[in-house]
C-alpha cells in the first residue's frame, strides 16, 4: 500500500486523535474537538477504524499462509513524522493555553501543573530525554521503528522553536489549522490504502508479493512474471485482477509522462472558487490535483471546511446553476474527467443526507467463467475499448455486462448496453466476432425515462417544517406554474435572481416553469431550501421592522401563499430584458443520448464519435463539413457537451444554459423587505392573485372546471384540484402533493360538506353608534364592534371550526355585506368601512336574518343555525313587533345571542335571546368584550349546553321581558360534555381482558388495534402522575386523572380530563380535554389545551403517553406567547406572582380531592394480588417508578421525594441514616419486575 510519499508500503499506526485524546486532558479536549470541527475528527476515526480493520484481515491470512514467527519483520511501516508532527503541535497548543492564562491574570505555570505530568513531559521535554526516560515497551518499540527518526522530526522542533516567542492567545487558530490539515492529510492517505485494498482484492497475496521483492508499484510491471502469479497460486480471476491493477498503474505512468508537470506544481497551480447562500464572498480551495481529486472528494472537503456535521450533505451546481452531482457514479470521477476547469466557481446547497438519494448499489458478483471462442470488442463511454472472449450462442447480455465490470472495475449497474435489441442471447441481439459493442454509463436506469416527480413529499427541509407547511408550499407552486402566463413567470424568475443570486434556485425554477421539464433530484433541493431561505426573509423574523407577530421558522412553508403574491406583485413593477438561455443538444443524430459527443470542421453541432469514426471509414462526406477528406486528427471532443451529459440523467435530451456575462455579482439572499406582513396579506387578496387562495368547498360548484385552483383536502393538508374527470363532468381530478397522487372527487360531494354551524352576524351601524362605549375607555361603540368582531373571526379561524358566517348591517335599511362564506378574512374589509347612522331596524334584521339562515337549512338540514347580534340600543321603526319575530326564530329552530354596548337596558332583546336558547352579554370593559369572543362556548354551539326554548305559541311581549328578572346578563354558556362523561369506567386490567376476548372472535379495525396497543402501554409503564380508565360501553373514551406536578401551583391539584379517539385516529389526533376546570393561559373555560402536539407537531407515530406527557409539562411551564386565555397570558407576562398565587387558589377550589379519592368516585376498587416485594413501603401501592437508595431500600419516587422534603434520612432505616435526593436512583431491576408483573395480569 502506498504511503504519502508514494515510495513505501506502511499500515495505520496508532491513531492520530487517539494519541491526542491520551495526551490532552478532557477539560481541553473538547475546546480541542470544537475547533477541529466534529465532523473533521468523526470522519477520521471512522477512516482510521476501517484502515485498521483491513489490515488486521492482512495480518490474518499472512498469519494463515506463513504460520506464526516472531520477529518477522513487517511489510508495512509508520507514516513517516506523524507522530513527531503531533507533539509539536500539543507543544504548541500548551504554550498557547500557558500564554492565554498569563494574559488573563492566572499563571501559566499553574495551569500546566493540572495537566498530566506525561502530557506535559511528552510535549514539552526535548525527544531524547523522553526516550531515556520511558520504559513502556510499547513505546521502545516505537522507537525502534525506522518512521520514528525520520529527518523530519529534526525540521519540526526547529520550526516550533522559531514560532516559541510569538505564541498567543490569537494563534491557537494557527495551531487548530495545522492539527487540521495534518488529520486531512493522514486521512487522504488512509482513504487511498482502504482503496487499494478493495479495488485489486489480492489482499491475501500481499506478502507474498513483498517476499518475491516488490517495492515499487513499477515493481508490478516489470518483475512479476505469469509463472509467479502460478507459484503463488492465483486463480484466473485473481490473474485477470493483476492484470487489471497492471493496466491501472501503466496509464497512470503514461499520464505523467505526457503532462511533464510534476503533481506538486498541479497542485498549486490548480484552485477552485465556491460560494453558497448567504456567504459573503466565494472561497477559494487550493492545494488540489485535478488528475486525482475527486468530485466526491470536493464535496467531502466543502463539507469539512463548513463544518456542516454528519447529518448533512452537499449538492454542488456550476455558477450557472446546471446540477453536478446528481450521479454518485460520476461523483468518483477526478474533476479533470468531469471538465471542471481552474479557477472554476462552484454553487453549493447544503441539505440533510436524506434527500440525496443513494442508488442501490448492485453487489458484486463472481463471473462463472465462460472460455468462448468468440472475440467482441466492448467500447465504454470515455473509457476505451475492452477485448473479451465470448460464446455468442450461449453468453447473454447480463454475462458481457458482469464480464466487462471484471475487465473494466466499472461496476456493472453503471454499464448500459447501447446495441441492437433483440433475445436473450449476444448472438440473437446481432453481435458476431470482432464486433463492437457500445455501452454508455449511468447510475440511472437507462429503460426508464426519470422517475423524479417534483409535486411530492419525499424530501426533509434543512429546516423542519409541518405538514400543512409541506402541502401548502407544494400546491403552491404547482398552482403558479399552472396559472401564471410564461412571461409573468420569467418575470417572477428574474426576480427571484435578483434577490437571491441563488442561480441553482432560477434555474430549476425556470425549467419547471417555463419548460414544464422533470427537474433532477439537487434540482428540487435547490428549489425547496432556495424558497425555503427566500421566503425566511420575506416574512417577519426578530429584528425586522415589520412590526407584526413573529413567523416561526417551523411555519414558513404555511405562508407560502403570501410570499408567491408579494414576489409576483414585485416582480409585475420590474424592467429589464428577458433573460436569455441557450439550448444544448444532447442528442446524436439518430435521436439517441450521446455517448461521446465531438465535433467536426464547419459544423457548429456535434456528432457522435462512432458516427464520425464510421463515415472516416466508410470515406464518405460529413454535410457542411470543410474538411472534404476528414481527417481523424480533425476530430475534437465536445468538452462542453460531454461536462453536460456527465451532470444530467440519460432521460434529458436538451438543457438550456444560462447565458449573462457576469454570473457572480448579484446579491446573496441580502433581502431588504420593508414591506408589513399585512401588506402582504392584501396582495394576496388582489384579484391578480386568486389562484393562490384556497377555494372554499361552496365555491368550488360554480367555478365550473377548477383546474389549477387549491383545495381543502383536510385541516392539515391542501391539494390543487388538476383537471375535470374524463367520465364525468362534475368529478375533478385533486393532485395531494403529500402522497404525490392523483384522487377523484365528485364536485358536488365537495362542494356539499355539511358545515356543521350557520351564524349569521348582525351589526348595528345607527347613528346612537358614534357614542363612547365603555365608562372606563374613550372608544366608539362603532369601534368597539369592529374589534370585537375581529377578535371573534381570528379566533374562529384559530379553531378552525367547521362554519359558514355571514354579514348584514342594520339601520334605516338592514343591508347583506357579505353572504355565507368559510373564508373569514374578507370580512375585515367589509368591517372596516361601516359608518353609523340612521335609526335601529333591530327586528326587521332579525326577521332577514332568519330568513337567510332558512335558506341555508333547505342545503344542510343538519347544520345549526344561529344570529348573533351586536347592538346598543332598542329596535325604532321595524315593520314586525319582537314576539312575531321570536316565533319565527324558534320555529326555524335559529338561536339567537346578543352583546349589548354601553350604557343601555333591552329587556326586549335578552327575552328573545333567552327564548331561543341563547344568551345575552353585557360587558362592561374593552377587556371583557375581548375575553368574551375567547370563551369558546361563545364562538360555537358545538360544545355549549343550550338552554330550554318556548313554545312558539306561547310567545309574548310580556313572557319575553319577564326573563330578565330571572336570569339577568349571562358571562359564560355553560359547557356541554360528552355523553360518554357519565358512563361507567372501568380499570385497565379489566378493560384490556374484555377488549383481547373480543380480538378472538373478530378482527379488530386498525384504529382500534391501536388503542389496544397505547392502553397496553400505559398498563405495563403507567405514568407516574396519570391513571386511566376507559368507558365500559366505548373503549375510545377514557377518563383521566392527573396529579398536579410539584413545585407549581397545581401540586395539590387533582384535575380529571377525558380521551375521546375519533374515526380518524391514529391519522388526527385524539381529543384530549379538561373537565377540572384550570387557571391556565394554555387552557380554556370549556378544557381546550393549547399545545402543539395536537396540531402542527402531531403524527402518527406520537404515542398517548407522549400527549400525556405534553399535557403535564404545560402545567409546570406555561406558554403565553401561544394562549387560549390572553388575559391570564397578560397577567403571566406582568405579574407572574399574582398569576401563580391565583392559580394556587383555584386549584385548591376547583380541583383539591385526593387522587384515591377521586378514583373512588370513578371505579370500585377490585382486588388484586401483588407480590409484597412490588409494593411501595411508603405508598403501599405497586411501584410506578422505583428508586433506590443508598441503603439498599426501594421506593415510589414521588413519595420518598415527599419524604425528604421534611425528613432527611431514609424511612426503612430510621433516623440517623442520612438520605439526600442526590442519593437515589432510578430502579431499572424494580421497574422491570413490576413491568413483567403488569403484563401476565392481562394474559388469560
Amino acid at each position: 500500500m502506498q504511503s504519502p510519499d508514494g515510495n513505501h508500503l506502511w499500515c495505520p499506526s496508532q491513531s492520530l486523535w487517539s494519541l491526542i485524546t491520551e495526551h490532552v486532558p478532557e477539560s481541553e479536549l473538547r475546546k480541542i474537538h470544537t475547533a477541529l470541527g466534529y465532523s473533521v475528527v468523526d470522519m477520521y476515526i471512522e477512516v482510521h477504524t476501517e484502515a485498521e480493520m483491513q489490515y488486521k484481515m492482512w495480518q490474518g491470512k499472512r498469519r494463515g499462509i506463513n504460520g506464526s514467527r516472531n520477529g518477522t519483520p513487517l511489510p508495512l511501516a509508520d507514516p513517516p513524522a506523524v507522530k513527531e508532527l503531533v507533539r509539536a503541535e500539543v507543544k504548541m497548543l500548551l504554550h498557547t493555553l500557558r500564554e492565554r492564562a498569563s494574559r488573563e491574570g492566572g499563571n501559566g505555570d499553574e495551569l500546566l501543573s493540572r495537566y498530566k505530568p506525561q502530557t506535559v513531559d511528552y510535549a514539552l521535554s526535548h525527544r531524547d530525554s523522553r526516550y531515556r526516560n520511558h520504559s513502556n515497551p510499547g513505546e521502545a518499540d516505537y522507537k525502534a521503528r525506522p518512521s520514528s527518526r525520520c529527518p523530519v522530526q529534526s525540521d519540526t522542533e526547529d520550526e516550533v522553536e522559531a514560532m516559541r516567542d510569538k505564541l498567543n492567545v490569537t494563534d491557537i487558530d494557527q495551531v487548530v489549522d495545522r492539527l487540521r490539515s495534518v488529520l486531512m492529510e493522514e486521512c487522504e492517505a488512509l482513504k487511498r490504502l482502504v482503496k487499494h485494498f478493495r479495488q485489486f482484492r489480492l489482499v491475501s497475496y500481499c506478502n507474498q508479493l513483498v517476499q518475491l521483492g516488490v517495492k515499487e508499484t513499477r515493481d508490478f510491471l516489470d518483475s512479476v512474471t505469469d509463472e509467479d502469479l502460478d507459484n503463488m497460486g492465483l486463480s484466473h480471476v485473481e490473474k485477470n485482477r493483476f492484470s487489471a491493477m497492471k493496466t491501472s498503474i501503466q496509464r497512470a505512468k503514461e499520464h505523467q509522462v505526457q503532462t511533464g508537470t510534476p503533481v506538486q506544481k498541479s497542485m498549486e497551480s490548480f484552485y477552485l472558487k465556491y460560494t453558497f447562500p448567504k456567504c459573503r464572498k466565494p472561497k477559494t480551495i487550493k492545494d488540489m490535483d485535478p488528475a486525482k481529486t475527486t468530485v466526491e472528494d470536493l464535496m467531502m472537503r466543502i463539507c469539512h471546511l463548513e463544518s456542516v456535521g454528519n447529518s448533512k450533505g452537499v449538492c454542488l451546481y456550476t455558477i450557472d446553476g446546471m446540477p453536478l452531482t446528481d450521479d454518485p457514479f460520476f461523483n468518483t470521477w477526478s474533476l479533470k474527467d468531469r471538465h471542471i476547469e481552474n479557477g472554476a466557481v462552484m454553487y453549493a446547497m447544503f441539505t440533510p443526507k436524506e434527500n440525496m438519494k443513494q442508488f442501490p448499489q448492485t453487489p458484486k458478483r463472481e463471473v462463472v467463467e465462460t472460455y468462448g471462442s468468440n472475440m467482441v470488442r466492448c467500447h465504454i463511454m470515455l473509457k476505451g475499448d475492452f477485448e473479451l472472449k465470448v460464446k455468442l450462442a450461449s453468453d447473454t447480455k447480463t454475462n458481457l455486462i458482469l464480464k466487462l465490470a471484471n475487465k473494466s472495475g466499472i461496476p456493472a449497474h453503471v454499464l448500459h448496453y447501447k446495441g441492437r435489441r433483440g433475445g436473450d442471447t449476444l448472438e440473437s441481439c446481432g453481435i458476431s466476432e470482432g464486433s463492437t459493442v457500445n455501452f454508455s454509463l449511468s447510475s440511472f436506469p437507462d429503460e426508464t425515462s426519470y422517475d423524479e416527480t417534483f409535486f411530492i413529499y419525499d424530501f426533509l427541509p434543512s429546516i423542519p417544517q409541518t405538514q400543512k407547511g409541506i402541502s401548502v408550499f407544494l400546491s403552491s407552486v404547482y398552482a403558479v406554474k399552472h396559472n401564471y402566463k410564461t412571461k409573468q413567470l420569467q418575470k417572477l424568475i428574474a426576480y427571484i435572481r435578483k434577490l437571491t443570486g441563488c442561480h441553482p434556485l432560477a434555474q430549476s425554477l425556470h425549467q419547471l416553469f417555463c419548460r414544464n421539464e422533470r427537474l433532477t433530484r439537487n434540482q428540487k433541493i435547490a428549489v425547496v431550501e432556495g424558497l425555503y431561505l427566500l421566503f425566511r426573509e420575506l416574512l417577519p423574523q426578530p429584528g425586522r421592522p415589520q412590526g407584526e407577530n413573529l413567523i416561526k421558522d417551523l411555519d414558513v412553508f404555511e405562508n407560502s401563499l403570501y410570499c408567491w403574491a408579494h414576489l409576483l406583485s414585485e416582480a409585475k413593477k420590474q424592467s429589464g430584458y428577458p433573460e436569455n438561455f441557450a439550448p444544448i443538444t444532447l442528442t446524436s443524430e439518430d435521436g439517441s443520448r450521446f455517448s461521446e459527443p465531438v465535433r467536426v470542421p464547419g459544423v457548429p453541432g456535434a456528432y457522435e464519435r462512432s458516427y464520425v469514426r464510421q463515415k472516416i471509414q466508410d470515406g464518405e462526406q460529413i454535410p457542411n463539413c470543410t474538411e472534404k477528406v476528414l481527417q481523424k486528427k480533425s476530430v475534437k471532443r465536445a468538452f462542453d457537451i460531454e461536462r453536460v451529459l456527465l451532470s444530467l440523467p440519460p432521460s434529458i435530451r436538451t438543457y438550456p444554459l444560462w447565458i449573462h456575462p457576469d454570473k457572480t455579482a448579484v446579491p446573496n439572499f441580502k433581502i431588504n423587505n420593508e414591506k408589513t406582513f399585512g401588506s402582504m396579506v392584501q396582495e394576496l387578496k388582489s384579484p391578480d392573485h386568486q389562484y393562490l387562495n384556497v377555494t372554499p368547498p361552496l365555491r368550488l360548484k360554480d367555478l365550473g372546471l377548477c383546474e389549477g385552483r387549491l383545495v381543502l383536502l383536510s385541516e392539515d393538508n391542501i391539494g390543487v384540484s388538476v383537471n375535470v374527470g374524463k367520465a364525468c363532468l362534475a368529478t375533478i381530478n385533486v393532485l395531494d402533493c403529500l402522497v404525490g397522487k392523483c384522487t377523484t372527487l365528485d364536485v358536488n360531494v365537495l362542494a356539499a360538506r355539511t358545515p356543521k354551524e350557520a351564524i349569521l352576524v348582525l351589526i348595528d351601524t345607527s347613528s346612537s353608534m358614534e357614542e363612547e362605549c365603555y365608562a372606563s375607555a374613550e372608544i366608539q361603540k362603532i369601534h368597539a364592534v369592529k374589534e370585537l368582531f375581529d377578535n371573534f373571526a381570528t379566533r374562529t379561524m384559530a379553531y378552525d371550526f367547521c362554519h359558514i358566517i355571514g354579514l348584514v348591517k342594520f339601520d334605516s335599511l338592514v343591508k347583506i355585506l357579505h353572504t355565507f362564506t368559510e373564508n373569514l378574512e374578507t370580512f375585515k374589509e367589509h368591517m372596516r368601512n361601516i359608518e353609523a347612522s340612521g335609526c335601529t331596524l333591530l327586528y326587521d334584521a332579525l326577521r332577514r336574518g332568519a330568513s337567510e339562515l332558512e335558506k341555508v337549512k333547505t342545503r344542510f338540514p343538519d347544520c345549526r343555525l344561529r344570529i348573533m347580534c351586536l347592538t346598543d340600543g332598542n329596535d325604532s321603526g321595524s315593520c314586525i313587533e319582537p314576539d312575531a319575530v321570536t316565533a319565527k326564530l324558534l320555529k326555524s329552530n335559529i338561536v339567537v345571542d346578543s352583546i349589548l354596548l354601553g350604557n343601555v337596558e333591552n329587556n326586549m332583546l335578552h327575552g328573545i335571546s333567552n327564548a331561543t336558547g341563547g344568551c345575552c352579554f353585557k360587558p362592561k370593559t374593552t377587556k371583557d368584550g375581548l375575553k368574551l369572543f375567547e370563551i369558546e362556548t361563545v364562538l360555537s354551539l358545538e360544545q355549549r349546553k343550550l338552554k330550554e326554548t318556548l313554545d312558539p305559541s306561547s310567545i309574548s311581549k310580556h313572557c319575553l321581558t319577564q326573563f330578565f328578572a330571572t336570569r339577568g346578563y349571562d358571562e359564560c354558556p355553560e359547557t356541554s360534555l360528552p355523553s360518554q362523561i357519565n358512563s361507567k369506567v372501568t380499570a385497565t386490567q379489566s378493560a384490556l381482558k374484555k377488549k383481547i376476548k373480543e380480538s378472538w372472535k373478530k378482527t379488530l379495525l386498525e384504529k382500534d388495534k391501536r388503542v389496544l396497543e397505547e392502553l397496553k402501554s400505559l398498563h405495563c409503564n403507567p405514568h407516574p402522575f396519570f391513571r386511566v380508565f376507559p368507558s365500559e360501553s366505548d373503549f375510545m373514551f377514557w377518563r383521566i386523572l392527573m396529579q398536579g406536578p410539584p413545585d407549581t401551583p397545581y401540586k395539590k391539584g387533582v384535575f380529571e380530563l377525558y380521551c375521546q379517539f375519533g374515526p380518524d385516529y391514529p391519522a388526527k389526533p385524539p381529543l384530549v380535554r379538561f373537565v377540572t376546570p384550570v387557571y391556565h393561559c394554555n387552557v380554556n373555560s370549556v378544557g381546550r389545551i393549547c399545545h402543539n402536539i395536537f396540531d402542527r407537531n402531531y403524527n402518527a407515530h406520537i404515542t398517548m403517553r407522549e400527549i400525556l406527557e405534553a399535557v403535564y409539562g404545560l402545567l409546570i411551564s406555561s406558554e403565553p406567547e401561544d394562549p387560549l386565555d390572553s388575559i391570564l397570558a397578560e397577567e403571566f407576562l406582568t405579574s407572574r406572582e399574582t398569576y401563580q398565587r391565583e392559580a394556587e387558589k383555584h386549584t385548591e377550589k376547583t380541583a383539591g380531592k385526593s387522587l384515591d379519592d377521586m378514583e373512588k368516585n370513578l371505579v370500585e376498587p377490585v382486588p388484586q394480588f401483588i407480590p409484597q416485594h412490588l409494593i411501595c413501603p411508603l405508598t403501599k401501592k405497586m411501584f410506578v417508578d422505583p428508586v433506590k437508595t443508598a441503603y439498599g431500600t426501594v421506593y415510589e419516587r414521588k413519595a420518598i421525594e415527599e419524604h425528604l422534603k421534611k425528613h432527611h434520612y431514609d424511612p426503612l432505616a430510621g433516623p440517623g441514616n442520612e438520605l439526600e435526593m442526590n442519593n437515589i436512583r432510578a430502579d431499572q431491576d424494580m421497574k422491570k419486575r413490576v413491568m413483567d408483573h403488569r403484563s401476565r395480569q392481562i394474559r388469560f
